[in-house]
């Protein structure tokens, strides 16, 4: 049901209309519109399995089109009571719930369209040096301190007397860890990746209100500039 909703939306396009000028949208405002403003629904469970070499606005249109059996028009379909969403959002989750498997799968998808539902990127910890801190913390007397371990006895005069002192160190770590930093860091350029998949698939598309511009978030905001909603411009 939720593909022929889809189907009927885009078809109905050329009797709701929008009556004014496209507006210029970036890839990631475009999500954010589609499911923060306009709460879309991602729909895993339909089948968007269409094929290549045509825009998804066409294959959508093919693949579940729904007419009226007298007038031969295309029919909407809203059921439950729910507000009907704008065809174009219809359209962009449709896209999202079809990501291929090299760029995340469902996984990803559900990814991108929660990140967009809370306006957020992926976390890269930009701007966050890794500090040095103890592995182990220990309490004693004097409060928090890092615990250490023994490096053995060292036989050292004091005061013409020889005496055996243990030598101690603190096994230290950096905090956030390389390891960590490098997770998050890929994880936000797979999210970027499929961002850029996104784009390529809706720019076939003829929005009824958007013009999807070539603008992307920055691929490597740890090297570049902060992620930045408003300065990202469309």
């Amino acid at each position: 049901m939720g593909n022929q909703r889809v189907a009927a939306l885009v078809a109905d396009r050329s009797e709701v209309r929008w009556h004014r000028e496209h507006q210029p949208i970036s890839i990631r405002q475009l999500m954010e519109w589609a499911f923060s403003t306009e709460c879309v629904r991602l729909n895993l469970d339909a089948d968007h399995g269409f094929g290549g070499g045509v825009g998804p606005e066409y294959r959508i249109m093919q693949r579940a089109m729904l007419t009226d059996p007298i007038t031969d028009k295309p029919v909407r379909i809203d059921g439950g009571g729910r507000t009907p969403k704008p065809a174009d959002a219809e359209i962009v989750a449709a896209v999202v719930a079809r990501l291929p498997l090299v760029h995340g799968g469902r996984a990803m998808a559900v990814k991108v369209a929660e990140l967009a539902r809370t306006c957020q990127v992926p976390d890269t910890m930009c701007g966050v040096t890794p500090k040095i801190v103890p592995r182990e913390w220990a309490y004693n007397q004097h409060g928090w301190r890092g615990k250490t371990e023994s490096l053995g006895t060292e036989l050292i005069r004091i005061r013409g007397k020889v005496r055996a002192i243990d030598r101690r160190w603190c096994p230290i770590v950096f905090e956030p860890s390389p390891h960590k930093l490098a997770g998050l860091r890929r994880g936000y350029l797979q999210w970027w990746g499929a961002l850029r998949w996104l784009r390529s698939e809706l720019s076939l598309v003829e929005f009824d209100r958007w013009e999807l511009t070539d603008r992307m978030p920055p691929m490597t905001p740890w090297r570049d500039e902060p992620v930045d909603r408003k300065t990202e411009g469309g």
